[in-house]
């Protein structure tokens, strides 16, 4: 992978159990992998965090401030030196239990701040997975035990009083809308999230579903409205209705995805 800052140009990071040069303060032997992280790294002179090689594009760009062609190498000319980072810290744990309320697995929100050397910052956020063992213990990572909804008894419960099911993007909105219909809208409605983000919806979700009023409020982005589509698609003929929150219904009401 190639990164630059503007002092040094383009250098080449390789992540092993080795270290290496940092290429941000060019520390030599200050640069490691983190354990656990896969190919992640993070510089211990001037806390520098490269993320896993699956998010480095998007990473990336972000800090070019523009988009890149799918399978193209971003434009790093532009990127300012990352001169520290704040530690990852766990901010939420999300419990998916089962129909009994058995846990399945749990998935964690760890954050971090990145400030860069042109003196803007950014919040980071990463996700990690882990289900119970057979002693209880903790087994990283999802493995073959079977997905299921985020809150899934009380949007069963909800289903069988009648009440709408809210679909959103990610288990944080989900609770922030559960929040707002247990304190103050007094409403039944629950909100629920599919483990995986936009890419997380699976057909075996649908059953759960079955003859509800569902909403379906996806992120304002690409993958948001494909995943409302595909949402919609699946529970045709399943659920009793289905509709969709989309940028232009929230302007017609006078609100934003923020609020």
């Amino acid at each position: 992978m190639n990164t630059t800052s503007p002092e040094h140009g383009r250098d080449r990071l390789r992540f092993s159990n080795r270290r290496t040069e940092c290429p941000a303060c060019k520390a030599r032997h200050g640069f490691a992998s983190l354990e656990g992280l896969g190919d992640a790294g993070k510089c211990h002179a001037c806390g520098l965090f490269i993320p896993p090689h699956g998010e480095r594009d998007s990473w990336r760009a972000e800090r070019c401030g523009r988009a890149t062609v799918a399978g193209s190498s971003p434009d790093t000319t532009a990127i300012p030196a990352l001169v520290r980072a704040t530690r990852k810290e766990c901010v939420a744990s999300y419990r998916y239990e089962n129909e009994n309320g058995v846990l399945m697995y749990v998935i964690e929100r760890n954050e971090w701040t990145e400030v860069y050397a042109d003196g803007t910052s950014k919040l980071r956020k990463s996700f990690h997975q882990w289900r119970p063992g057979p002693d209880g213990e903790r087994v990283n990572g999802l493995g073959d035990v079977r997905r299921i909804l985020y809150e899934l008894p009380s949007v069963i419960a909800a289903v069988r009083e009648g009440c709408r099911i809210w679909v959103v993007e990610g288990e944080k909105c989900a609770d922030a809308l559960n929040d707002c219909f247990r304190h103050e809208t007094g409403s039944g409605d629950r909100a629920t999230t599919a483990p995986g983000g936009a890419n997380g919806w699976r057909s075996e979700f649908n059953s759960y579903l079955q003859g509800a009023d569902v909403i379906v409020w996806p992120d304002a982005d690409e993958p948001g409205r494909k995943l409302g589509e595909r949402i919609t698609a699946n529970l045709q003929g399943i659920a009793c209705r289905v509709g969709i929150v989309t940028q232009e219904l929230l302007r017609n009401v006078g609100l934003s995805y923020g609020n």
